[in-house]
């Protein structure tokens, strides 16, 4: 079956694996209490396969960058966060701002927790499953990307391959000169 996530997790992921339809849960969607009793929200993405890298002649791709396509199979489904982790969660958990100051970024506890390297991140799992007594871990690369896609299968974007369909955005992109100038339009 197909399944559509409405926000990407690029941070979190939820290690419970299920091998048999025995195992597989009934519900899709789940909401774990961390720490200030903050809400996260996991999604299931179920076992399957997928065309994983970009489509041959993608418009705007990158030369040689996620090429050749090919075909991945993911044998145990899971559980990833439906979004990013917020700043709030991230303040919660572990007790630092790793974005304040930096140019670009807000002090919002909603929004996404930015300037995180690869080791604050395992950091942050690590202490995660430490006190909610939960295993987590980051995902991996086919595994974010078969979420990431949504069940739609050869499309540039999760919802299909314009960008602004209709003319509306559907995600948050950096518009204007990179690094110096974003006018936010979207």
């Amino acid at each position: 079956g197909s399944f559509r996530l409405t926000a990407l997790a690029s941070l979190l992921l939820l290690a419970n694996g299920a091998t048999t339809s025995a195992e597989i849960p009934s519900a899709t969607q789940e909401t774990v209490l961390i720490a200030d009793n903050l809400p996260l929200e996991l999604i299931w993405i179920p076992a399957g396969e997928f065309l994983r890298g970009q489509n041959p002649g993608e418009q705007d791709a990158y030369p040689n960058k996620e090429t050749p396509q090919h075909r991945v199979i993911l044998t145990q489904g899971f559980w990833m966060g439906k979004c990013e982790i917020t700043q709030g969660q991230w303040r919660a958990v572990m007790g630092t701002e790793p974005w304040s100051g930096k140019l670009y970024a807000t002090d919002d506890p909603d929004t996404p927790a930015t300037c995180v390297t690869w080791e604050d991140a395992l950091a942050f799992v690590k202490k995660l499953s430490r006190q909610s007594g939960k295993e987590f871990r980051l995902p991996t690369e086919a595994e974010w990307e078969r979420a990431a896609r949504g069940g739609l299968e050869g499309a540039r974007f999760p919802w299909g391959d314009e960008l602004m369909p209709g003319g509306q955005h559907r995600c948050n992109i950096w518009q204007g000169r990179f690094p110096s100038l974003n006018t936010r339009d979207d």
